[in-house]
């Protein structure tokens, strides 16, 4: 397991050096004071980031920007020495949010928490059942899917959303629910870039589905109605690119 240090403050990122080494939890760490450098580490993809540590105040980019840019995320605990950015830090799905100064036993439950994410996520991932089957690569043909001891053709236009569910993934179509045994990391990994979009930890939504967005939420229309999903702010700006919008003059 490895695990990434950006914080421009020495002092600081010397302490959670000291920590790291004391666990003996992990294989290596990097240790950084840019954002930036810390972006061009993670998009070389050469090693694997399980867990950042990561200051928001930091110049030329911070870290809150960092999160907004990160292709993938890894478990995310924010190390800051302001209270103030904790409720915007979370809706970037961080996994906790420390204040420095960061006491050992402190910093180690936030380490716990994000061990047991990571191996929440293995496990599921270990034990996927074959719930889904297609005909072709996803999304270029049916998906069938399990549906109690028989199989239902889906057609993967007619996929609204994807909800996460504990251990569980849930389709919602315009006709039926289907809950199947996948993480949504698994099914953003094979779903149709072109058709889907992650807009939160918890939802994947299908472009051609969202009916209008306001603020920090999307509607769909569903069998049942309207339904407004969630979407955090790290999901923001790809969303709002994949949409083409432009702004229009009042």
């Amino acid at each position: 397991m490895n695990c990434l240090i950006v914080d421009d403050d020495r002092v600081c990122r010397t302490v959670l050096e000291k920590y790291i080494d004391r666990t003996k939890l992990f294989e290596k760490y990097f240790s950084l004071e840019s954002a930036i450098d810390a972006l061009k580490l993670l998009q070389k993809g050469k090693d694997k980031i399980d867990i950042l540590f990561l200051d928001i105040e930091m110049p030329e980019m911070n870290g809150m920007e960092l999160l907004s840019v990160m292709d993938h995320t890894p478990q995310v605990i924010i190390v800051s020495s302001r209270e103030k950015y904790a409720l915007n830090a979370f809706e970037y799905d961080v996994t906790d949010y420390l204040l420095k100064p960061v006491t050992f036993p402190r910093f180690m439950r936030s380490v716990n928490r994000a061990i047991a994410n990571i191996q929440k996520d293995a496990k599921v991932n270990q034990d996927v059942r074959e719930d889904i089957f297609s005909e072709d690569e996803w999304g270029k043909g049916i998906l069938w899917i399990k549906n109690n001891s028989k199989l239902d053709p889906v057609n993967p236009e007619d996929i609204i959303y994807i909800e996460s569910v504990e251990n569980y993934a849930q389709f919602i179509t315009f006709d039926d629910k289907y809950t199947v045994h996948y993480t949504l990391k698994l099914l953003d990994e094979k779903l149709p870039n072109k058709l889907f979009i992650r807009i939160h930890r918890s939802y994947i939504v299908n472009v051609k589905q969202i009916k209008r967005i306001h603020g920090n939420t999307l509607e769909v229309e569903t069998k049942d109605g309207t339904h407004s999903l969630p979407f955090g702010k790290s999901y923001r700006d790809p969303l709002l690119k994949r949409l083409h919008v432009l702004s229009s003059k009042q």
